[in-house]
C-alpha cells in the first residue's frame, strides 16, 4: 500500500470517527445498549450536528497538519497561529485543557506560559486526550522517528503539560510510524511498547475494563483495544466509538489507527461520502504525502 494511501486513511479515519462517535457523546454503556449498536453516521449528541458533520477532533488535527505545512523546521507557533484561526470553535467544541490554554493565550500572547497556567490551574485534567487526538499529522508527515518523536512532544506541550499524556502522544505516533512502513498490527504494538513499557497491559486488558474517559492514557486503551480486537477498519471504529464516553474522540484516535493501517480505502464510502471537511482532507492529504 502506498503512503498516500496511509495518510489519506488517517486523516479521513479521524473525520469519520468524529462524526460517527458524536452521536454516543456522554452515554454510558446502559445507554448505549438502550439506543442499539451504532453503526451508520447519524449526528445528533450533545451538539444536535447534521450528519457528516466533525468536531474540534478533526479541526484541531487539520490545524496541525497546516501548521507543520507552513514551516515544517518548526511547527510550533505555526500550528499555535491555526488554532487562533479557528479559535471560536475550539471554545465551542474543545476540551476543558485546550479552552483554558486559549484564555489564557489571548492574554498573554505565550503559549508556553498558557500551556503552564493551564496545567497548574487544571491538574489531572492536563493529562486529557486533546493533545493525543491532534498528534496524528505529525508522524504523516515527517519520516524520520527522531524527528516525529521531537515534533509530537512539542505540539503536545502546546496546550497539555502532562508527562503522561505526553507518553501517550508518543505511542500513538510511534505505532503509526510503523504502520507506515507496513508493519502488521502485532508487530508494531510489540516494537512500540519496548518503548513505551508503562502501556504494556493493554496486551492483557479487556474490553470490560476499558474506561472510555476523556484522559489521554484512557483513550488511547480504547483505541489500541479496538484495532487489535477487530480486522476491519470499520470494525475498529464501531468498536471504539460504542464504548461511549468521550465517544467523538476516541473514534477519532481510534479512526486514525485504523485508516492508516487498512488505508482509504478500506473506510465505508457511505461515511467518507458525507464528511463535511471532505475537499479540505482531500487537500491536505495530498500536501503531506507531497513530503518524500
Amino acid at each position: 500500500m502506498d503512503t498516500k494511501t496511509r495518510i489519506l486513511g488517517g486523516l479521513f479515519g479521524v473525520a469519520c470517527g468524529d462524526a460517527l462517535g458524536i452521536t454516543l457523546e456522554n452515554m454510558d454503556k446502559e445507554e448505549i445498549h438502550n439506543y442499539g449498536y451504532l453503526k451508520e453516521i447519524v449526528g445528533g449528541g450533545v451538539f444536535d450536528l447534521k450528519p457528516g458533520c466533525t468536531t474540534d477532533d478533526t479541526l484541531m488535527v487539520l490545524c496541525v497538519a497546516k501548521g507543520i505545512l507552513n514551516n515544517p523546521e518548526d511547527p510550533q507557533d505555526s500550528i499555535g497561529n491555526e488554532f487562533m484561526k479557528v479559535y471560536q470553535d475550539l471554545m465551542k467544541y474543545g476540551g476543558t485543557t485546550v479552552k483554558c490554554t486559549i484564555e489564557k493565550f489571548l492574554e498573554c500572547r505565550d503559549w508556553y506560559e498558557a500551556s503552564l497556567h493551564s496545567s497548574e490551574v487544571l491538574s489531572w485534567q492536563a493529562a486529557g486526550n486533546g493533545a493525543l487526538k491532534r498528534s496524528l499529522p505529525v508522524a504523516l508527515y515527517y519520516k524520520d522517528y527522531d524527528e516525529i518523536i521531537k515534533i509530537t512532544k512539542e505540539q503536545s506541550q502546546l496546550t497539555h503539560r502532562s508527562k503522561i499524556g505526553e507518553r501517550a502522544c508518543l505511542l500513538y505516533n510511534t505505532l503509526i510510524y510503523y504502520y507506515i512502513k507496513g508493519y502488521d498490527k502485532n508487530e508494531a504494538l510489540k516494537l512500540a511498547l519496548k518503548e513505551f513499557d508503562e502501556f504494556y497491559e493493554i496486551t492483557n486488558i479487556n474490553k470490560y475494563s476499558l474506561n472510555s474517559s476523556l484522559l489521554a492514557v484512557d483513550s488511547l486503551m480504547c483505541a489500541i483495544w479496538s484495532i487489535m480486537n477487530t480486522t476491519t477498519a470499520e470494525e475498529a471504529i464501531c468498536e471504539a466509538v460504542n464504548l461511549g464516553g468521550d465517544a467523538g474522540s476516541i473514534g477519532a484516535i481510534t479512526g486514525g489507527l485504523a485508516g492508516v493501517y487498512y488505508g482509504y480505502d478500506a473506510l465505508p464510502k457511505k461515511w467518507t461520502d458525507i464528511i463535511d471537511k471532505k475537499q479540505e482532507l482531500l487537500d491536505i492529504a495530498l500536501k503531506l504525502s507531497e513530503n518524500g
